[in-house]
């Protein structure tokens, strides 16, 4: 009696085989294409955050050197920074402390629009 295999016979199911294993294999590398893509994209947005942070930290430094609440209690002081522009509205909330509002602008035009209150030395 001849000796019949699934995959070499004349009734054709090496084909079917074949069809599931590249569906399989299209399938898994579409996906892995696809979740790098949604990686780099996550990654471009933590580097935006991290010079938003870095230019707060940045201004609110410069703010302090620069100690213009202790002409006016509120008013606006605009920063230029290598990463972008720093604009920080101040108004005296009470004694020995600020509200800032900052409003931070990348070279890559991308805002962030934030405020804090921080303690004023007198």
């Amino acid at each position: 009696m001849k000796k019949r295999s699934l995959f070499t016979n004349e009734r054709g199911f090496f084909f079917p085989y074949v069809i599931v294993i590249c569906f399989i294999m299209l399938t898994t590398i579409v996906t892995m294409v696809k979740i790098y893509d949604v990686e780099v994209d996550v990654t471009n947005i933590m580097l935006e955050q991290t010079v938003f942070e870095t230019m707060i930290q940045m201004g609110i430094a410069q703010f302090h050197e620069d100690k213009p609440y202790k002409s006016n209690e509120r008013g606006q002081i605009t920063y230029t920074l290598p990463q972008g522009t720093i604009s920080i509205q101040y108004q005296q909330v009470e004694t020995g402390f600020s509200r800032l509002t900052l409003d931070v602008v990348t070279k890559e035009n991308n805002q962030l629009i934030t405020s804090t209150i921080i303690s004023v030395d007198e």
